[in-house]
């Protein structure tokens, strides 16, 4: 007791001791609480930017399940609309056994799809059932290999389809079982479900191919979870408590989030289709992804405890040499280091900064991570892939030093682009590119609060005011400034366009779309423009462009009339301008005439010419409509130097022969034989000759033309598909189908009424 006392009067009584125990303690706090602060913060910043790709990665596998599941559906709904169908599930009929051939030959037709495996049409009233290879037709439910579907029926919804999960017998054997999707989709009668249509998927064919390829260093497991909670579907299964992860997954809707059990922390990443109502979920074991992070805390962590330890060594040796602590504490963390023998405040004030320059370095780490983030945040913002939560919570991280000001969006755009691109190799374009993101920083970032991202070949700027810079017409003066200091330095042309103030960060897609709009007036204003979205007037009469534009341009180049074209651009640029059309509509106009010129020697199967292989649908959004009319008056000359050319060489006449001769007897079966009849020459010289001039094989050509003549008739005309055969050259049905499948991918019958569909899209058909 008198021992305790007398340490408790000494430290009461001695300013140096209590000096160094408060300053002990303080330390403690200060380096706990930063410690597990930047921990926290990493933590969530970490865990957040690695469940992105992971359920990035979920979504694209969801969607390809739920395209196989819609492409599945659309079968169902295809049979559910034939007639053979109809006349199956027909109370007061009986089908002959012809139709019911005909009917199973139908669903073998339909089993296309590489997931499919079988379709099944089953009549309740008569308890009966037809189905594709190897179900075919059965009036006697017992005589099937596979009758486990039977169970599903009486719980089936008559308003929608139903997936099921099951196991099927095989055809060889009860005793093999295979794993298979099921999609029953009902047929309602007055009410009632008088049959169902049933569509087995092959489980190991829709899964497999989808997470074959997916590997990461976060070695994550994956799941595709019932709404049942059952798992349909596991990869790369590392975890041991499934069953208390399920029950987590079924009561957490969050998109991620943590789940602790006895051995281990995991990460849990997962999304809900809409359509078929599982879970796709991904989990990662927090061990290694952690284990960076949890190894500054333990280092933090560790200099508090040394930092207390070596305050109590300090006052203990107190107690007995006076001040010599603090000289020994010096010893301790900074290595045995020589120091000078004053040992006054200026020990602790080194002793202090040491410290404070410790935990600098472990939050410009954290900082650095946050930056490298930044520019994926601002395109998913804009791109509206995230919930608003999410938006206000990743905005508050990575703009932490920003305030309540309004802001701006500005897009900076190189001019004339493709003269750009065409002038420097691509690395020298990041050089430039680089240097321009400089500059811009440089300039715009002295006045305003700016943030910089790459979008579209374009430079975008989120722009804060500061106390300084207040009004919109302050940075249209500053953005004209670094457009000319850009030009001096650089020796490039921008633009730039600045879309409507906006008050906070859900704004800022519409103000990013205003000012993309603001941008395309460059093709009246010219080069170097600063364009406010504020300034622009919509004119109420404003006129379109005809499509006959476009239209007479084409036949000037099928036809060669040079000056008819220059003239005619020279009339719509003269149009243009006197109408001010919308720059959106002239450049999407411009587009598709280039598309059309391009499509043009595509089907001619001619080369190319030097500006079309250069040519980038990106170009006409940077020029001014002077320099796009003269991109197409070049157009036109080096096509009608090339079409002089052509027509003076014996070849391109006889391949214009050649193509002569097929169109006219397109309906006979000819084949190379007849066609280098036709010409005089011989079956190896007109393909030598057909391939030279055209870029393809002459039976590839009278291939594609056969084509395009049963499409027209299949949309144009409810002719038989036998009818049809005969009028493309094909001898029979069975041949045209083979042909149209392999070069379509799908079968005409199929074709007709994917046209039909779209014909009548404008009407709407409610199937129950």
């Amino acid at each position: 007791m008198k021992t305790m006392k007398s340490w408790y009067d000494y430290f009461h009584s001695n300013r140096s001791s209590r000096l160094i125990l408060l300053l002990t303690i303080g330390m403690f706090i200060i380096i706990t609480t930063a410690g597990s602060t930047s921990y926290v913060s990493s933590k969530s910043v970490l865990q957040g930017e690695v469940s992105e790709p992971q359920i990035h990665l979920l979504r694209l596998g969801m969607e390809a399940v739920n395209n196989s599941i819609n492409t599945a559906d659309q079968i169902g709904v295809n049979i559910l609309l034939s007639k053979l169908t109809y006349q199956f599930l027909n109370p007061v009929s009986d089908m002959q056994q012809t139709e019911i051939a005909h009917l199973v030959e139908y669903l073998d037709n339909l089993t296309v799809s590489p997931a499919v495996e079988a379709v099944m049409i089953y009549d309740l009233v008569r308890q009966r059932i037809v189905g594709s290879t190897p179900y075919g037709y059965s009036s006697q439910l017992s005589n099937l290999f596979d009758t486990g579907w039977q169970s599903y029926i009486a719980d089936l919804n008559p308003n929608r389809f139903t997936i099921v999960d099951r196991t099927k017998s095989s055809q060889f054997g009860t005793e093999q079982k295979i794993e298979t999707i099921t999609l029953f989709r009902p047929v309602v009668r007055e009410d009632a479900i008088v049959g169902v249509i049933m569509v087995n998927v092959n489980k190991k064919k829709l899964f497999d191919k989808i997470f074959e390829n997916y590997t990461s260093q976060t070695d994550a497991s994956r799941f595709v979870i019932d709404s049942n909670n059952h798992i349909i579907y596991e990869t790369n299964n590392r975890i041991q408590s499934q069953d208390g992860i399920a029950s987590a997954i079924s009561q957490n809707n969050k998109t991620y989030f943590d789940f602790s059990d006895d051995k281990e922390t995991y990460l849990i990443s997962q999304v809900s289709s809409d359509i078929t109502g599982w879970k796709f979920v991904s989990i990662i074991t927090q061990q290694r992804l952690l284990q960076k992070v949890s190894t500054i805390r333990n280092a933090v962590f560790g200099l508090s405890i040394i930092s207390i330890i070596a305050g109590i060594i300090g006052i203990i040796i107190t107690h007995y040499i006076t001040f010599k602590p603090v000289r020994r504490i010096r010893h301790l963390l900074l290595g045995g280091q020589t120091h000078p023998t004053n040992l006054e405040n200026r020990d602790l004030e080194d002793y202090l900064v040491k410290l404070t320059t410790d935990l600098s370095n472990v939050s410009s780490l954290v900082k650095h991570n946050r930056s490298e983030l930044h520019a994926k945040y601002m395109h998913d913002l804009i791109a509206g892939r995230m919930s608003s939560w999410e938006m206000k919570d990743r905005w508050h991280r990575h703009f932490t030093d920003w305030t309540d000001q309004s802001l701006f969006t500005v897009l900076l755009s190189i001019d004339k682009y493709y003269q750009w691109t065409s002038s420097y190799n691509e690395e020298d374009q990041n050089l430039l590119w680089f240097a321009i993101k400089n500059v811009t920083e440089e300039i715009m970032g002295s006045h305003w609060r700016i943030a910089l991202v790459e979008r579209d070949l374009n430079l975008l700027l989120i722009v804060q005011k500061t106390e300084e810079r207040q009004h919109i017409q302050l940075l249209k003066e500053d953005l004209s400034y670094l457009a000319d200091t850009i030009h001096k330095l650089i020796h490039v042309e921008v633009s730039a366009a600045v879309g409507n103030e906006f008050g906070d960060y859900v704004n800022l897609r519409n103000s990013c779309l205003q000012a993309e709009l603001a941008l395309t007036y460059r093709l009246y204003q010219g080069y170097s423009s600063i364009t406010l979205f504020s300034e622009l007037v919509e004119s109420e009469d404003n006129k379109t462009i005809d499509p006959l534009w476009k239209k007479d341009l084409l036949t000037c180049l099928e036809g060669g009339n040079e000056e008819i074209a220059f003239k005619l651009l020279d009339a719509l640029k003269q149009f243009m301008k006197e109408s001010l059309v919308s720059p959106v509509e002239a450049i999407s106009f411009f587009q598709q005439l280039m598309d059309g010129l391009v499509s043009h020697f595509g089907e001619q199967g001619i080369a190319k010419l030097s500006i079309l292989r250069r040519y980038n649908s990106f170009w006409f959004k940077t020029m001014h409509l002077d320099d796009i009319i003269q991109v197409f008056v070049q157009v036109y000359q080096e096509s009608s130097q090339l079409s002089e050319q052509r027509s003076n060489s014996r070849d391109y006449l006889v391949v214009q022969q050649m193509v002569h001769y097929m169109k006219q007897h397109l309906h006979e079966n000819i084949g190379v034989s007849e066609i280098a009849d036709s010409v005089g020459l011989s079956k190896s010289s007109v393909n030598s000759i057909f391939k030279q001039e055209m870029n393809r094989t002459l039976y590839d050509y009278l291939t594609e033309l056969r084509m395009h003549e049963i499409e027209a008739q299949l949309e144009g005309t409810d002719l038989k598909i036998a009818d049809i055969a005969v009028k493309v050259g094909y001898q029979n049905e069975n041949s045209l189908i083979r042909a149209f499948r392999k070069h379509r991918s799908i079968t005409p019958g199929q074709f007709r009424e994917m046209a039909r569909k779209q014909q009548s899209s404008d009407s709407s058909t409610y199937i129950q």
